[in-house]
């Protein structure tokens, strides 16, 4: 007999039983798998870890301004003007979400913003992002350091002059 089969999310198996005219039956098994369907209050990350790589390629743990919770979307991240890059380790509990990450590299100094987005497999018009906020200060290059170095010594070495002048 014909009829409508239900075909729910995940492995579906179906027996189809066809019978000749001679009275012979065969029975063919198919195999339907239909994608679950995420909404976006599935699309959460399991766990975010973050690590500063320094010019030297080392890594150093980093901090964040608040602990890791799934259901927070914006974070905000510290790094030294010697920090280059960012290596971001963002976990998901499916590992059929894709995990898209952009802006961790090369870091400028100011403010940089790194994006975590995870999309729907079924539908890349459903995501969530969570953003990270990573403030770099400005390097003080060695020759500057040197200028401001030298300009307090001169300052110093003066106001010692004046001093000794005063009770000779």
């Amino acid at each position: 007999t014909a009829g409508d089969i239900a075909i729910n999310e995940g492995d579906n198996n179906i027996e189809i039983k066809c019978t000749a005219e001679n009275g012979n039956t065969r029975i063919y098994k198919i195999k339907v798998t239909k994608p679950v369907e995420l909404k976006q209050s599935d699309l959460r990350l399991k766990s975010l870890t973050v690590n500063k790589v320094d010019e030297e390629g080392k890594f150093i743990k980093a901090s964040l301004d608040k602990d890791f919770d799934p259901e927070v979307f914006e974070y905000t991240c510290d790094v030294e003007s010697n920090i280059s890059d960012l290596d971001i380790n963002a976990e998901v509990e499916n590992t059929e979400i894709p995990v898209v990450i952009t802006g961790n590299d090369n870091l400028t100094a100011g403010t940089n913003t790194v994006l975590i987005t995870l999309t729907s497999p079924t539908d890349d018009t459903v995501q969530t992002m969570y953003k990270i906020i990573v403030n770099k200060p400005d390097s003080i290059t060695p020759v500057i350091f040197f200028i401001l170095a030298s300009s307090l010594l001169s300052i110093f070495s003066n106001l010692t002059s004046n001093i000794a002048f005063w009770f000779s």
